[in-house]
């Protein structure tokens, strides 16, 4: 009888007993799941951390790498402005060596031309010489001719003389071709010079139309 008493108290207490072990081993669980949860939390928290600190890490290496090529290419520029100032020294030494070859051609072209000048005018002054001994030549043989044709025609010294009168005493020459192609009224052609004769009467020599061509009596009032 005590035992059929006492076998439901003893259930009792062994389903209580029962129940406040899994209650403790329940709470446990949920206890060490909910540290776990707070490790796994910590743990991504961590993990997002990680990745950014990762990503910053590579933004860093991203700007060194682009310092890097800005170093290099500002190395680089300062190399072409070394080439580049190398060049314009070299260009500017040959500009002046070009402008002074051109200041020697120059003074050399003008030494060329003041020589040029010089010649032309000995040229032109020896031309002249020569075309005023040949006219003072003409001269003589008119004047030869004009005192043969006075003596064998009995001429009086105020006498003039016609071409047709002094021709045939100059022979075949080109002085008395000249005289002949002649317009009397126009002058008397012959000067090598282009000047125009006059005969003159026997007691003047003949004369030419152009200064300092004239007989040796005629050439100091020419002067």
């Amino acid at each position: 009888m005590k035992l059929n008493v006492l076998l439901p108290w003893i259930l009792v207490l062994g389903i209580g007993v029962a129940l406040g072990v899994t209650y403790v081993k329940s709470s446990g669980k949920d206890a060490e799941l909910e540290r776990l949860r707070a490790q796994l939390a910590g743990e991504q928290e961590l993990r997002s951390e990680l990745a950014k600190a990762e990503e910053e890490i590579r933004s860093y290496e991203e700007q060194i790498e682009s310092f890097r090529k800005e170093k290099q290419e500002l190395l680089k520029l300062r190399n072409e402005v070394n080439q580049l100032r190398d060049q314009n020294q070299e260009l500017t030494k040959q500009v002046q060596t070009a402008q002074t070859q051109i200041d020697r051609a120059r003074e050399q072209a003008n030494q060329a031309a003041q020589q040029a000048q010089q010649m032309r005018a000995t040229v032109v002054q020896t031309q002249q010489t020569i075309q005023r001994d040949a006219c003072i030549n003409n001269l003589r043989l008119l004047d030869g001719a004009k005192q043969q044709w006075a003596v064998e025609n009995s001429k009086q010294p105020t006498d003039i003389p016609t071409v047709q009168d002094v021709a045939p005493y100059l022979g075949q020459s080109a002085l008395a071709q000249a005289l002949l192609g002649s317009n009397p009224s126009v002058g008397l052609r012959g000067c090598p010079a282009g000047g125009s004769y006059s005969l003159n009467a026997l007691n003047h020599p003949p004369t030419c139309s152009i200064p300092g061509h004239a007989l040796a009596a005629e050439a100091a009032p020419a002067q």
